[in-house]
């Protein structure tokens, strides 16, 4: 008998032969082997599978996911592979959990895009490079698949010779390379082994085989052998016939009983299948696991039992375990004992880690419980299960299923499937409806207790029907406080009225050791019956809730909130009125404002984005123009016709031949007059209003990001004269890492830089900025746009120390965050300053993120122009007003941002600037900053500060703590 060294080669992945083992066919490359996107139902089993040497290692390599759905294409997702190599077998399997052989966990479900309408793609970069848009610089390997071509996609990859695009697989397949080199897309899913046209399915207590694959295939030289646990060869059988269609799977056969292949008690068996002299496929079944399983990765199935077969559970690319004989059809799972929710879902990660995974992670297990409620999530309906409990208090008798929308709330039922964790909240994974047993009552809700609540509490209740007592106050739309205020006192001492702690009061408040308050995120996802919307009302800032509010806890966007099931009674409560703004008498005026998505109602059929339907788009023509009629009458109203004014968030579109959209001389061809049509627009509705003055729209459509949106100006005619055309700064060629090897420009959203003549004379170089939004990967781009805005300033004030500068815009993290510093330059005759720092505290916020408010929107001044504000305001006039939920009536809020305005005089009012303190957005300490100084006993400082010009209120102090801003 051939002995170790033989069923080592076979492990291996080498060609074997009847007569002795053959050498090693080493792999010289680094190739994606097979991909398989798409499964029936949930798609729980998606993978990519790598091939090369054994035992490469794969530092430096990046998976960049990629999909043609946008302008221009653009990543959505990178795995980086630092500290894996290749297995013995030569493979590395990227996927989720439930795939066999999977080596890197990358997603939970539903992490590949699958090719429908837009081909997709997956490909391999090396050398740390991994771009969001698809290059052919570092490329080692890519698949292109989809049901539509579309070879300017494909040629991003590789212009001279692009990759030829493969068909989509079925449900039941895999795409994957062949022997040839070339693409099948209709082969078994082989995670971990050569693709093949044929795999093992089934063994049967008798030793009979299943086989499954391609309909058509025929075994030609396939082989089936059997070897035990010491590396001994003990059959072997030469296979024929042709694989035919049969039931849900591609194609079937089901050999002869093999006896050998069924092991005694105590005994291992290996089943080995080779096609075209490969290992295509292993099984190991009973005994105990040495030490040559472990090492090739071959985990041990369980001995068939009396009735039941070993089979792939969920799918061919999926692990082995018992199944009931499926007779060539889809094998179905044993049934198994029902345990309670708290039972399955165990304390798992409790208290240490909160949520931890289920106990019975990727165990299948069977759940009897009332449906309490049925959620959206991202176009899903997911229902909401909950049983007597368990008994132990810190596991949830609640659990989410996923996929079953024809359950309805009050309904007692028996579902079966795997408990997994998904984006921190705990599901049926694979859930299948057993029984209807009828209506039953829902449990009593959990009352909510007052006092210091803690993650990991949240985590006890998850999924459950809960009360939150009466008296909660919205700190912003959607979000509530409940509890006590004492945090007045701890996070802003003497500062502010209590009417303003929900203003205040955010993520680092459990750091201040007072825990009397609780942040909840409130919202309208929880469905009863055919009532979509009216469950949870628009809430506004400070409005009450006297009553008490019921719900299922949910966790979204690393939160725990509650999913509203019954409507609660509201209380309007008063909002802090915006400071007054005189509207005449300044020599200058200068404003921003982020109008938040300010598309027209037309298509752009350059843009797959910019569709009606979209929820940024405006529904209807009227409802394009009664928003340019809102944002016309702020311009001339409340913020008193400035001079300047910057906007964030224009769409870029410019299809119009003349006079905008509402003119109605529009054509299909884009770029057709050269001019922003929404601008166009905005222009004409601002004349048609009495006695305004002239207006004048600036914009570069080279400044655009990939959602089309770009920053923008409005000039006043009468007093201020352009210098030149705007131009967009994207001409930055040098790129930054953001995150994972990531690397872009520096903007995706390009500064808009405009020079003008003021009626008095002055030069005025105005900045409009829309920095990056706030996620932690994004932060060191953030800071570095934000030290590029300085350092054109400093240079046009090196130039012209009289010039005035301003950079208005959309900073995207709070004044006082370290992000923000390099603004704080050195410029001639003093620093630059921030308009925002003279606001009083109370009113400081322009904008509302889970109850944080945070200044984000602001005017920073060159010394010149500083020493000339005579008022600055922020006016609260859209971030508290929440907005409109479907099909509900009303008038729809201009933007979730507050517009910032400043007025100037013709001659310096001021000449000191005090630093203020700096904040690290990771820390809610402050670091005072001096110009070219230390602290004492401490690190040298940044050679920046921000200023306070020194007629300020007392009240106008650095933020207490940094928040997430947009």
């Amino acid at each position: 008998m051939r002995r170790l060294g033989t069923l080592l080669a076979l492990l291996l992945g080498f060609a074997v032969w009847p007569a002795a083992a053959s050498p090693p066919s080493t792999a010289v490359s680094l190739v994606i082997s097979e991909l398989d996107p798409d499964q029936s139902g949930q798609d729980t089993l998606e993978f990519v599978e790598l091939a090369g040497p054994p035992g490469m290692p794969l530092a430096g390599y990046r998976l960049v996911f990629f999909s043609a759905g946008s302008t221009p294409p653009r990543a959505y997702r990178v795995v980086r592979l630092d500290g894996q190599q290749l297995d013995a077998r030569g493979r590395l399997v990227v996927g989720s959990p439930l795939v066999a052989n999977v080596a890197v966990v990358a997603w939970e479900i539903n992490g590949l895009q699958n090719g429908g309408g837009t081909p997709d793609a997956v490909a391999l970069y090396r050398d740390d490079a991994a771009p969001l848009i698809p290059t052919p610089a570092g490329l080692v390997d890519v698949v292109v698949y989809g049901d539509r071509d579309d070879p300017s996609f494909r040629a991003r990859f590789d212009p001279r010779n692009p990759p030829p695009l493969q068909p989509l697989d079925r449900p039941t397949t895999a795409i994957g390379r062949t022997s040839s080199g070339s693409f099948a897309s209709d082969l078994p899913p082989s995670p971990g082994f050569p693709n093949a046209p044929v795999r093992l399915n089934e063994l049967l207590g008798d030793g009979s085989v299943e086989l499954l694959g391609t309909p058509g295939t025929s075994l030609g030289t396939a082989r089936l052998q059997v070897w035990d646990g010491a590396g001994s060869l003990l059959a072997e059988r030469p296979l024929s016939g042709v694989l035919s269609r049969g039931g849900s799977f591609p194609g079937g056969l089901l050999l002869p009983p093999f006896a050998a292949a069924v092991p005694a008690a105590g005994e291992t068996r290996v089943l080995i299948l080779l096609a075209e002299g490969e290992v295509v496929d292993a099984l190991a079944l009973g005994g105990q696991p040495g030490p040559l399983l472990q090492q090739f990765g071959l985990p041990l199935a369980p001995l068939p039992r009396e009735g039941l077969a070993v089979g792939r559970v969920g799918g061919l690319g999926a692990a082995f375990g018992p199944v009931i004989p499926s007779g060539g059809g889809p094998n179905q799972l044993p049934p198994v004992a029902t345990v309670a929710i708290g039972e399955a879902r165990g304390p798992a990660g409790l208290p240490l880690r909160c949520p931890g995974p289920p106990a019975w992670s990727g165990r299948t297990v069977r759940l009897e419980g009332v449906v309490t409620a049925r959620l959206r999530r991202g176009g899903e309906n997911i229902a909401v299960l909950q049983d007597e409990g368990d008994g132990d208090p810190l596991s949830a008798d609640a659990i989410l299923l996923p996929g079953l929308v024809e359950l309805a709330v009050g309904e007692r039922v028996v579902v079966r499937g795997s408990p997994t964790l998904r984006e921190g909240q705990a599901v049926l994974a694979n859930a299948v409806l057993e029984q209807r047993l009828g209506s039953a009552a829902l449990p009593s809700p959990l009352v909510i207790p007052a006092g210091p609540l803690t993650p990991c509490d949240w985590a006890r209740w998850d999924s459950m029907r809960v009360l939150l007592p009466a008296g909660a106050v919205a700190a912003s739309p959607r979000v509530l406080l409940a509890g006590g205020d004492s945090l007045v006192d701890v996070l802003l001492p003497g500062g502010f009225p209590s009417g303003a702690l929900p203003r205040v009061l955010g993520r680092e408040a459990s750091r201040t050791g007072v825990s009397e308050a609780v942040l909840i995120r409130l919202t309208a996802e929880a469905l009863r019956a055919a009532d979509l919307t009216a469950v949870l009302p628009p809430l506004r800032t400070f409005d009450t809730l006297p009553g008490e509010v019921v719900g299922v806890v949910t966790h979204w966007r690393r939160r725990w909130g509650l999913a509203v099931t019954e409507r609660p009674l509201i209380a309007e409560g008063t909002l802090l009125p915006p400071p007054p703004l005189a509207a005449e008498g300044s020599a200058l005026r200068l404003a921003t404002f982020n109008v938040r998505d300010l598309f027209d109602a037309l298509d752009d059929p350059t843009d797959p984005d910019d569709n009606l339907g979209a929820p940024h788009v405006p529904a209807t023509l009227a409802a394009y123009r009664a928003r340019l009629e809102a944002l016309a009458q702020l311009v001339l109203g409340r913020l008193g016709a400035p001079d300047l004014l910057a906007l964030q968030e224009v769409e870029d579109q410019d299809l119009c031949r003349e006079g905008g959209q509402l003119s109605g001389h529009c054509s299909t061809t884009d770029g057709a007059d050269g001019t922003i049509d929404v601008l166009q627009d905005l222009e004409a509705v601002l004349a048609r209003q009495p006695g305004a003055p002239p207006y004048r729209a600036l914009a570069d459509r080279a400044g655009r990001d990939e959602r089309g949106i770009l920053s923008a100006f409005l000039y006043r005619l009468d007093r201020l004269t352009l210098l030149g055309e705007a131009q967009a700064q994207n001409a930055v060629a040098e790129p930054i890492v953001v995150a994972d090897g990531v690397s872009e420009q520096l903007f995706t959203r390009a500064p808009l830089v405009a020079r003008f003549r003021t009626s008095a004379g002055d030069l005025l170089i105005a900045v409009a900025v829309h920095l990056k939004s706030d996620p932690t990967d994004f932060r060191p781009r953030r800071s570095a746009q934000a030290a590029w805005v300085a350092q054109l300033l400093q240079g046009e004030a090196r130039q012209d120390p009289r010039v005035l500068l301003a950079a208005l815009g959309d900073f995207n993290t709070p004044l006082g965050s370290l992000a923000l510093a390099p603004l704080a330059a050195a410029l001639p005759g003093g620093t630059l300053f921030s308009t925002m720092a003279g606001v009083p505290p109370a009113q400081r916020y322009s904008y509302l993120f889970d109850g944080v408010a945070e200044p984000i929107d602001d005017l920073w001044l060159s010394p010149t122009l500083a020493a000339r504000l005579q008022e600055r305001a922020v006016l609260h006039l859209a971030a508290d007003w929440p907005d409109l939920a479907p099909g509900e009536r009303g008038t729809p809020r201009l933007s979730d941002h507050d517009p910032v305005v400043a007025s100037f005089g013709p001659t310096a009012r001021y000449q000191a600037f005090i630093p203020l303190a700096l904040r690290s957005e990771r820390r809610g300490s402050p670091r005072r900053a001096r110009v070219g100084g230390r602290r004492s006993g401490g690190r040298p400082l940044p050679r920046w500060s921000i200023p306070r010009w020194c007629g300020a209120p007392r009240g106008a102090r650095s933020p207490r703590r940094a928040s997430r801003g947009r």
